[in-house]
């Protein structure tokens, strides 16, 4: 079946997609999930199999993180390389950070290829999103989307040289202005590493 390219046309598109492949999709009138004592606006997991988004928010808000966690979905449909290749002497790259960022001791090494792993799965991840947001028309500024995606990237290079995740109380940096105005305008590359504006930028959010 076809669909205009509209908001419409990709939830109808979602929903096919997540009945197809036995995926629960939730989408819950809710502020946010929980997941290891943090709240997060969404998740795709794979067990149990489900994605999920609150969306007790602005549409503005909660869209983009479906949009990123159905792309998740692809990835483990598809069964892509940045998608499998997330474990590091059997551990998952994202167990072994949270783990270290609170005092697990890892080899050093270790943790730069867990942080190479976690970025190639979101650019991978974003990119697509991205795609899709274009190919179906979404009230979503591409170019907004861009800088929050670049972030999103960026926070992994940030915990390596800080040994924590740009946080500051529950407050994350997707709207903070002055983070956004250092990220690129283009997803190309391979964000290997930070840049000052960008690291003074961090830790100006980041300080008490």
């Amino acid at each position: 079946m076809k669909y205009k390219l509209s908001l419409e046309s990709y939830l109808n598109r979602l929903k096919e997609k997540t009945e197809e492949h036995k995926v629960k999709l939730i989408l819950e009138n809710r502020v946010y999930f929980y997941e290891d004592k943090t709240t997060i606006g969404g998740y795709f997991s794979e067990e149990p199999l489900e994605l999920a988004v609150a969306t007790r928010k602005k549409r503005k808000i909660w869209l983009p993180y479906l949009i990123h966690e159905d792309s998740h979905l692809d990835q483990w449909i598809e069964q892509c390389q940045e998608w499998t290749n997330t474990q590091i002497n059997g551990t998952c790259a994202s167990e072994i950070m949270p783990a270290w960022i609170n005092g697990k001791e890892y080899p050093i090494e270790t943790i730069k290829k867990a942080i190479i792993s976690l970025k190639k799965m979101e650019l991978d991840c974003e990119r697509r999103a991205l795609r899709k947001i274009k190919k179906f028309n979404l009230p979503i500024n591409p170019q907004h989307y861009i800088k929050t995606a670049a972030i999103n990237i960026h926070q992994y290079n940030y915990a390596l040289i800080r040994k924590k995740y740009p946080r500051k109380n529950k407050t994350l940096p997707y709207k903070n202005i002055k983070i956004l105005k250092t990220m690129p305008r283009t997803l190309r590359g391979n964000f290997n590493r930070l840049t000052k504006k960008q690291l003074e930028a961090f830790d100006e959010f980041t300080k008490n």
